[in-house]
């Protein structure tokens, strides 16, 4: 059975607005030395001139140069966060589980918030749109048409 153009236009439509809208348009922006820092519960990334180590569940990942996670607190030269991506000086990748781990705002190298990007957003947004309207006047979806062509014989 063929499925309508509409229809496989507003499926496709609907799975790329779901990919566009969750796919993530963010990126960090530097948060100054002095301050004001992210509150509790915002994203952050942070940048470590002294690698540290720190304990995920069983292992212990050392030489670690990068910590995502969210802010619990900044507290005595603390930055504390749950943190939930641990990258080491080697390039490899440890996933956290909201671990509470805490570092020497000494030992910052920098540190980034992550905050909704209208850029990449807009960016998103304008290349679904132009994908939708290429889709549209082209007539097609990668499927096949929806004519029937010449009957078959019958056979007796």
């Amino acid at each position: 059975m063929l499925v309508p153009m509409q229809l496989r236009l507003a499926v496709w439509s609907a799975t790329l607005g779901v990919a566009v809208t969750t796919a993530g348009c963010f990126s960090y922006a530097p948060v100054a030395p002095e301050g004001p820092f992210p509150d509790q519960g915002k994203e952050v990334r942070a940048y470590l001139d002294v690698p540290g180590q720190f304990e995920l569940q069983e292992i212990t990942v050392n030489n670690v140069v990068r910590v995502d996670g969210e802010v619990i607190e900044f507290d005595d030269g603390q930055l504390w966060l749950s943190g939930f991506w641990f990258v080491s000086a080697s390039g490899l990748e440890h996933k956290g589980v909201g671990e509470t781990v805490a570092m020497n705002l000494n030992s910052l190298g920098s540190l980034e918030r992550k905050r909704f990007s209208i850029a990449k957003s807009v960016g998103l947004a304008g290349a679904f749109a132009l994908i939708s309207i290429l889709l549209q006047t082209s007539g097609s979806l990668g499927g096949g048409s929806e004519g029937g062509g010449p009957d078959k014989p019958s056979v007796r």
